[in-house]
């Protein structure tokens, strides 16, 4: 009786228990919010920025009125439209048990919001709809020191660009354990999480990762990250069963989550052989307007549609990673979870707008882009930048149990710098490449497969004309690869510099694929036939210093309604100069600037 009569008391104590208001211009609203600083102490009552608790619901730590929040010890806790939110500047230890606010080690989290307005998409404008969703994030009016950063989230181990022998704290992972997930939010749903620094991990496992959603308990994940740092990632020696550690990781999501805007994965201070940015048996069903710098893969089953993001920096040098391959697809939609629960419904699969650059030397059996395909669902392939590669295989269709041919892909208007002297793509029936702009030495562009592909008004040149026509530098770039030169420049990559150049006005018109994007009815996709309708935004514009991401990085130009477009996935226009998006300054490209 006594029992039955504490739990009564304690949900009654939850139900009850006051809610602050939420700060202007997050997506959970009203009398829902409650606050954590570094300063703070968990009797206070956590309903105001003056009265904050230390630790937040869910920390092996959070105590007194922290604790009487409610949150279950396991299972799905359902908490719509309540705001957790954390003090910027400050930082919170998962490795050091002596530091103060202390987390306890992990963060397992067990809060969900609800479907019922909770608009997961790529809507720029989806604050304004997510009102039951559960938020977990910062008002940028409340910090510490002198202007706001993000709250910090760390291991306490010291950065090293090199495997380590031996960590201060954090090194208890071991292949295959979960020791080391801190937020651990497997199995709950419509859940917000946005702008922290993750840092300090240092482990030598496979599924160890920043951020867990990947084995979810109950239905399908679908949640959202916004605005994350995540670096800082050291690493053990891998000493892994068959070579098929993963490094360390940010993201170990379910295929349904929406992976942006804003995220930075910048592994600069990190050994980048010992870094990936997301996991395999996980996946971004949206992935984009975000920047993943300095890492050794990324590997995601259930791609749907990803979106200006910028690939910059990538390299793999053995140490017992399995998955050399820059960006791995191993399923599209649609496609189950490792536990078997089906994606949201799907239409269209797309990757365009995204930039890949400054990649080093791999091996023969790496692969710069898989992309896989179905028989359900056709794949739309459009304005990418893809340049300074090391050597190696370049873009593959395939994935986990596909035996091509099979559905239908559409490639074209990407401009692609490839130093490998193995084909570009292979030729499949089903597969159709057109105004594209391949720069290739010793292979062959498209060919392959049973030949039977359409391949039409696709540009093919060597670095030499490349470099003569003004699309590149006469300069060697970062990939390690003899026969490489890099783009003209880093703001619009091998764009044309002039109206003569091979791939001004010599395409074809391919407004049609705008068009049946234009028809679907999943409005992300719609937003994907505008994009189709103009040139590339050349992803997003990256700053170093602050770890922010501003996207587009360019304004699109829009392709003729009914002339010849360009080849590639630039546009040429006279009489307009651009801005530079990192430095402010004018970019003067001869006489004429392009898009």
């Amino acid at each position: 009786m006594r029992t039955l009569l504490a739990v009564c008391l304690f949900l009654a104590a939850s139900a009850s228990y006051g809610q602050g208001t939420c700060p202007g211009g997050l997506p959970v609203t009203g009398t829902h919010c409650y606050f954590v600083a570094a300063s703070g102490v968990d009797t206070n009552n956590g309903t105001t920025e003056s009265t904050p608790w230390a630790h937040a619901p869910g920390m092996s730590t959070c105590a007194n009125n922290c604790a009487a929040f409610g949150m279950p010890s396991s299972g799905v806790g359902s908490f719509p439209g309540i705001g957790i939110i954390f003090k910027g500047g400050d930082t919170w230890h998962f490795g050091n048990a002596s530091a103060t606010p202390y987390t306890g080690g992990l963060w397992p989290w067990h809060g969900s919001g609800t479907a019922t307005t909770c608009n997961l998409t790529d809507d720029p404008n989806y604050v304004s709809s997510s009102s039951t969703c559960m938020y977990l994030g910062v008002d940028k009016t409340w910090f510490t020191g002198g202007s706001w950063t993000r709250p910090i989230m760390t291991g306490d181990n010291a950065t090293s660009t090199s495997a380590v022998g031996s960590c201060t704290y954090q090194n208890a992972g071991s292949y295959l354990g979960d020791t080391n997930m801190w937020l651990d939010i497997a199995g709950q749903t419509f859940l917000i999480v946005d702008n922290f620094e993750w840092t300090g991990q240092c482990n030598n496992g496979n599924t160890q990762t920043y951020i867990n959603e990947r084995v979810p308990s109950s239905n399908l994940a679908q949640n959202r990250y916004t605005n994350n740092y995540a670096h800082g990632i050291t690493h053990l020696a891998y000493a892994c069963p068959g070579a098929v550690c993963e490094g360390n990781q940010f993201f170990g999501t379910s295929v349904a989550s929406i992976i942006g805007p804003g995220n930075v994965c910048d592994g600069s201070d990190s050994d980048a052989t010992g870094f990936t940015c997301m996991v395999p048996g996980g996946g971004g069903w949206l992935t984009y307007d975000n920047v993943w710098w300095n890492q050794s893969q990324m590997v995601s089953n259930g791609c749907h549609i990803w979106h200006d993001n910028w690939w910059n920096g990538y390299t793999f040098s053995g140490d017992g990673v399995a998955h050399g391959n820059q960006i791995e697809c191993n399923n599209s939609a649609p496609q189950n979870d490792a536990n078997g629960h089906a994606q949201p419904t799907t239409t269209t699969n797309l990757f365009y707008n995204n930039v890949l650059a400054h990649n080093t030397t791999g091996t023969g059996g790496d692969v710069k882009v898989q992309l896989a395909v179905n028989s359900t669902y056709p794949y739309y392939v459009f304005n990418n930048v893809d340049y300074d590669q090391g050597s190696g295989n370049n873009w593959n269709w395939g994935g986990t149990g596909i035996t091509l041919p099979t559905g239908t892909q559409y490639f074209f208007n990407n401009t692609m710098d490839l130093p490998s002297s193995s084909d570009f793509m292979t030729c499949y029936t089903g597969m159709t490449y057109e105004n594209n702009h391949l720069v290739i030495e010793g292979g062959t562009s498209i060919a392959g497969g049973d030949g039977g592909c359409v391949a039409t008004t696709n540009v093919t040149m060597s670095h030499a004309t490349a470099i003569s026509q003004g699309y590149m530098a006469n300069s060697t770039g970062t990939s390690g690869s003899n026969s490489d030169e890099t783009c003209a420049n880093d703001t619009t990559p091998c764009a044309p510099t002039s109206g003569v150049s091979s791939t001004v006005g010599a395409g074809t018109n391919v407004q049609s694929f705008c068009t049946a994007l234009l028809g679907s009815s999943d409005a992300v996709v719609v937003r994907a036939g505008n994009a189709c309708k103009n040139a590339t935004t050349d992803g997003c514009a990256y700053n170093a210093t602050t770890h922010t991401v501003t996207c587009p990085a360019q304004t699109a130009t829009a392709r003729p309604a009914s002339a010849a477009w360009d080849i590639g996935a630039y546009q040429y226009i006279t009489g307009i100069v651009p801005v530079n998006v990192l430095t402010g300054a004018p970019l003067l490209q001869g006489s004429a600037w392009l898009n």
